[in-house]
Formats: structure tokens, sequence, C-alpha cells
């Protein structure tokens, strides 16, 4: 089911909401051959917090993923999932 506001954003990019950073979901659908048995997801040395789910399984983390600016942990971890 798509949310109601989704929509295309060029990614990675940085964005402000108000006077503070804001937080996003995003998703992405990959369609591949279905021969293929392996796939990388490259992800560069941002400052940010993030959780990465593929398939309902955890992956991927970067720092501390909050709702509020207070309690969200930024980190610097480039990595290959």
């Amino acid at each position: 089911d798509e949310p109601s506001n989704a929509g295309y954003i060029n990614f990675p990019h940085e964005w402000i909401n108000g006077q503070e950073q804001g937080v996003a979901t995003y998703r992405l659908k990959i369609l591949t051959n279905k021969d293929l048995r392996s796939l990388a997801i490259e992800i560069p040395q941002l400052y940010s917090a993030y959780s990465l789910w593929v398939n309902g399984e955890l992956l991927g983390k970067n720092g501390i993923v909050a709702s509020s600016r207070r309690n969200t942990k930024p980190q610097w971890l480039p990595q290959v999932v």
C-alpha cells in the first residue's frame, strides 16, 4: 500500500523541516532477474541515523533512530550490506 504522502525524491540530499531536521521513511522496490543470486547496497559515509530493513529483516544500522532530535544519535559509518 502506498502512503498518502508518497512521492519521489532525489536521494541522498539534505533537507530541513521547518527549523529542525526531519524524519522520513524511504521505501525502495528493486526488480531483478530471478536468476540473480545476491545483491548489495553500498551506503556511503553519511552523518545520519538509519535502520535498513530488507524483506522484514534488519540488515544495516547507523546511529540511533528516534522521532525527536534529542533522542536521535547520528553516526559516520559507511557500509556495504
